[in-house]
C-alpha cells in the first residue's frame, strides 16, 4: 500500500471515529456547542480611564501630576485629555 493510500485510510478513520465509537442503536455523541461571539454596542461596554490605580468614568475630572485632566475618547479609546490648568489647591 502506498503512503497516499495509508493517509487516505487514516483520514477516513479519523473522520468516522465518533460514528464508529457509538454503541449500536445509540446515536453518536455530538461535539460540544460552540459559544457565539459576544457583540456589544458602545452603550453596553464599560469604558473608563485609569489613573493612580483607580478607574474613572468618561467625563470625570482628575488631577494627574498637578494638571486637571478629563476622561474622554480619542479614536474610540478612552484617554486623558489635559485641560491646561493646574489642579486647585486649598
Amino acid at each position: 500500500m502506498t503512503v497516499i493510500g495509508r493517509m487516505m485510510i487514516a483520514s477516513l478513520l479519523l473522520a468516522a471515529g465518533p460514528v464508529l465509537a457509538a454503541e449500536p442503536g445509540k446515536p453518536a455523541a455530538k461535539p460540544p456547542a460552540q459559544s457565539s461571539p459576544q457583540i456589544h454596542t458602545s452603550a453596553e461596554i464599560p469604558c473608563s480611564c485609569r489613573a493612580n490605580g483607580t478607574d474613572y468614568d468618561a467625563g470625570q475630572l482628575v488631577c494627574i501630576r498637578g494638571k486637571v485632566a478629563r476622561c474622554g475618547y480619542s479614536l474610540n479609546n478612552t484617554s486623558w485629555q489635559f485641560l491646561g490648568r493646574s489642579c486647585p489647591t486649598s
